[in-house]
């Protein structure tokens, strides 16, 4: 990301995960009068303009499965899911909404929210856990509200109700009928950092397939639930695993998997894309200011703000 030369791109290091840079950006997003003022737009699935996109790829990869597997339009079909924020989820969920004919199933790593929601209940925040498989290190994802306001009738009450809690608390606890409407909507699994590892060592070597660490989440996952290889608890319907990312972006799960020898070697011979090869050559230019940096308790939301305002010296531009 530092290598980008555009003057209006600016880059901010931050300590912490995934949930601790989500929240002030949903803040200062939905402030509308500082959002219309500064003609802010998320480009992540905080925005809904994503996940709308997202749900035109589930139909798009249903029917290439169609056409793959010799089955007609109209079979049900699983599809197994990288889960981080649950933007691609909200999007499958929302395309089945509107008939897709689609199981869905999350793999998550370590942090492992959406399985403890599924098995039993808790969407309880917990702390976040360092893996391989880095852009799913997620422990509240906030693409979790459009589900719940889907399986809870739709009811915007409702739904800020549970969001409230989920807000001040840090767990919301479903039972009853919403539970049980949850684990029809969609099933998860939790996958270690071993597992994966191994399930990218095993792709490549069974398969002469390179996946990244987040693909082999799902692989793992769909392994471990028996959905894969045509065993029977797919009752015969195809299974879509959603690959997510090229394996050249995360070395140090490949070295994990595959060793420094393969990394160093034919990875960087033979699977390294060209254009990945040219950032390692440009200096990084598109950073903050020296030692722009923001720390562990400070105000982020506040600090955000002050970058949005003065732009780092970037200059006032709306779409």
């Amino acid at each position: 990301m530092t290598t980008v030369e555009a003057p209006n791109v600016r880059v901010i290091s931050f300590e912490g995960g995934g949930d601790d840079m989500d929240a002030p950006i949903k803040a200062i997003n939905t402030d509308a009068a500082f959002r219309d003022k500064h003609g802010l737009c998320s480009i992540n699935s905080i925005n809904w303009g994503r996940v709308a996109v997202q749900t035109v790829h589930w139909f798009f990869s249903y029917f290439r499965a169609c056409e793959a597997s010799g089955r007609g339009v109209g079979t049900r079909m699983h599809f197994v899911v990288p889960t981080g924020a649950m933007g691609n989820v909200a999007a499958g969920f929302i395309a089945r909404e509107m008939g897709l004919p689609a199981n869905l199933t999350c793999g998550v790593n370590a942090n492992d929210i959406v399985h403890r929601c599924v098995a039993r209940g808790q969407f309880h925040r917990a702390g976040m856990h360092r893996t391989i498989s880095q852009a799913i290190n997620i422990q509240v994802p906030y693409n979790m509200e459009r589900v719940l306001y889907y399986l809870g009738g739709r009811d915007p009450t409702l739904t800020r109700g549970w969001m409230h809690i989920m807000d001040t608390t840090g767990k919301l606890t479903l039972r009853g009928p919403h539970l049980r409407a949850l684990r029809a909507a969609l099933n998860a699994e939790s996958v270690t950092d071993g597992e994966t590892a191994a399930v990218m060592r095993g792709c490549y070597e069974g398969h002469g397939y390179l996946c990244d660490p987040h693909t082999a989440v799902a692989i793992s996952a769909g392994e471990k639930l028996g959905l894969l290889d045509g065993a029977p608890q797919a009752g015969g319907y195809p299974v879509v695993v959603l690959a997510t990312a090229h394996a050249a972006k995360f070395e140090g799960a490949v070295r994990r998997s595959l060793g420094d020898g393969f990394w160093e070697g034919e990875f960087l011979r033979v699977h390294m894309p060209e254009s990945a090869r040219e950032l390692e050559q440009k200096p990084e230019v598109g950073g903050a200011p020296a030692g722009k940096l923001f720390r562990v308790g400070e105000d982020w939301v506040a600090q955000l703000r002050t970058v949005v305002e003065t732009g780092f010296g970037v200059g006032q531009s709306r779409l």
